[in-house]
Formats: C-alpha cells, sequence, structure tokens
C-alpha cells in the first residue's frame, strides 16, 4: 500500500468518513478466547497449513446476513465486514439462467400496498418486516496477514474495517475470528491469494451470441484460489441481471454465448461494469442457526466493457452526431 493511500485513509477515520472500526493493533496476546487459539502459555496457537483449511463456500443469498472481506486492489488492502440480523428480500436474486460454471441473476422487487414506513422493508409475500439492523461481533481478529489485524466495531451501523501494512501474503491461512456479541463467537478461513494482474487496456466486447474469452496469468501450483468473473449492462433497470462464473485459477476460461444473450436479453441500460477477481471463499453459521456469514479473500481488478449495438452516454460523454442521450437511461438513441 501506498503512504499516500494510508494517509488518506488514516485522515478519514480521523474525521468520521469512514464509520469502521479501527486499524491494526500490533497485539500479541488476545485476552478474548474464542475457538480455542491460545494455548496453555497464552500465545495464539500456529495457523493450520492452508492445504489443510476447508471452506464451505458462499452463503446461500436467503440466509446471508452479512460479509467480512480481506480486499486487496491495485493501491491497497482493506479488511471489512458488516453483519445485520437478518436479510433484505430485494438481495435475494433469482437464478433464471445457468451454464459452464456461470449464473445469471436477476433482482426482483417485492410489492407492498400500502407502502412500508420507516425501518421496514417488503418482503416476497407483500408484507412489511422489520428492516434487518447491523450488530454488534464483539472485538473481530485476522490472522495471517503481514500483520495481526484486530478491529472493534464503530457507530453508526457497527461497521470493522482496516486497512494493514502491505495487506495478504499469497500462500498463507487466514483467519478470521470474532469474539462474540449478539451471537455466540464463530471464526472462518481464507488463503491469501495472489494479485491479479490484468492489461489496463483489456476490454471486454459483449456480443451476441459470442463467446467470451477470458485470459490472466494463472496462480502457482496447489493455489486454492478460484477466479470470479462479473459482469453487469443493465445499470438503470428496474429488474437488472447481473451475470456471475466461477473457474479454476488456471489462466483462461470460457463464458458461454448463451449466457451472454440471457444477460443481454434481460436489458441494457448506462455503463457496462466487468470485473475478475482472484478469491477464496468461506462461510459460517451464526449461533441462531439460520444467519450466515461469508468470508473472502479477493484480489480483483475492474475490466471495461462494451456491448455492441449500444452507446452509453451522460452530460460529460455526448453521443455521436445524429443520436441523443437518453439521461434516464444513459444510452444513445
Amino acid at each position: 500500500m501506498t503512504h499516500a493511500w494510508k494517509y488518506l485513509a488514516a485522515a478519514l477515520l480521523a474525521v468520521g468518513w469512514l464509520t469502521t472500526a479501527g486499524c491494526p493493533t500490533g497485539a500479541d496476546d488476545d485476552d478474548t478466547a474464542v475457538g480455542d487459539d491460545d494455548d496453555a502459555t497464552g500465545e495464539e496457537t500456529p495457523l493450520p497449513a492452508p492445504a489443510d483449511v476447508e471452506f464451505d463456500g458462499a452463503c446461500d443469498l436467503a440466509n446471508k446476513y452479512g460479509r467480512f472481506g480481506v480486499d486487496e486492489t491495485a493501491d491497497y488492502t482493506s479488511v471489512q465486514g458488516q453483519i445485520s440480523d437478518g436479510v433484505v428480500p430485494v438481495t435475494v436474486l433469482r437464478n433464471i439462467q445457468e451454464e459452464g460454471g456461470c449464473r445469471l441473476l436477476k433482482r426482483e422487487n417485492p410489492f407492498c400496498d400500502p407502502p412500508c414506513g420507516p425501518g421496514f422493508t417488503c418482503d416476497y409475500d407483500g408484507e412489511c418486516i422489520d428492516f434487518p439492523e447491523p450488530q454488534d461481533l464483539g472485538i473481530v481478529i485476522v490472522r495471517g496477514l503481514t500483520e495481526r489485524v484486530e478491529m472493534e466495531p464503530r457507530q453508526p451501523g457497527w461497521n470493522y474495517f482496516a486497512v494493514p501494512e502491505d495487506g495478504m501474503i499469497p500462500g498463507e491461512t487466514v483467519q478470521l475470528r470474532a469474539t462474540g456479541g449478539r451471537w455466540d463467537g464463530f471464526e472462518a478461513w481464507g488463503v491469501g491469494v495472489e494479485s491479479m494482474v490484468l492489461p489496463e487496456d483489456l476490454l471486454w466486447t459483449i456480443a451476441e451470441a459470442t463467446d467470451v474469452e477470458l485470459e490472466w496469468p494463472a496462480a502457482a501450483a496447489g493455489a486454492r484460489s478460484e477466479v470470479q468473473f462479473k459482469l453487469n449492462i443493465d445499470q438503470h433497470g428496474t429488474s437488472p441481471a447481473t451475470l456471475f462464473c466461477d473457474f479454476p485459477d488456471t489462466g483462461s476460461a470460457t463464458v458461454p454465448g448463451s449466457m451472454i444473450d440471457g444477460l443481454r436479453a434481460a436489458g441494457v441500460t448506462g455503463w457496462p461494469a466487468g470485473s475478475l477477481s482472484r478469491r477464496t471463499v468461506d462461510s459460517e453459521m451464526l449461533s441462531d442457526g439460520v444467519g450466515c456469514v461469508e468470508f473472502e479473500i479477493a484480489s480483483a481488478r475492474n475490466v471495461m466493457v462494451t456491448v455492441s449495438g449500444y452507446i452509453p452516454c451522460n452530460s460529460a460523454n455526448p453521443c455521436p452526431d445524429g443520436l441523443e442521450c437518453n439521461e434516464a437511461i444513459e444510452l444513445c438513441e
């Protein structure tokens, strides 16, 4: 992480712009024993070998209460998370198509009449339910990065956030451990991933009935990572769809043209957004037996996207001569 980014993050925390928890403490001991991580001397026990770590994969969206992540960008690495006491129904996407490691997930819009008031949200039965509220998890500790990270929640929102120096170590086991608050303590696991390196001028062209061929530098032999492709080309639709594909980290993959056609048919508006991320994903059920917490270690990069037959626009990017910008959907017509 550059010094400039570190100073910026520190400044934002100081003035309260980042309403999240603290930075790494570098503490050597931990007085909140969770998961038998302290030996008889009070020292934290060694982490298991990466090959011995088992991943439970992503949470089902219907019971995903929240996420913690170690997220690496081209500029810095952050550790962050927030967990609520329920699921917002609109975030439970519907799988409308699946093929070749890819899923096309569409957002639905529950309808309640009369509309729900403040503090409530509409479910798919047309009933107003309590809007899920962020919860306290106690102290959250992450080991296996370049330094030990210990975070306390900050208000508003019981957010957890830290910016460790240098971030993750590829191939090293990472443990997330919550000491307990609203629920009992829990732990989840990951393995540090190699940085996703892509050409700065990489462009994905989304054309009808055409596969998208992906290439990236493959991970080292024995790596635990997978690669996720994500694409959204309907930024202003009332019920947009997003394409997710999960592939082995072998350096190449193909997104089927049939999945591209399904995405195009679901709607095209605004500026398309695509990304490729190298990651490990684990999850853990909370002590209520209902909620699930996801823990993702990821190195993600955004990729430029163009959709054949469509020209996005806005006030700063006018349309070619002969076309006008429909600013509501940011498309030339």
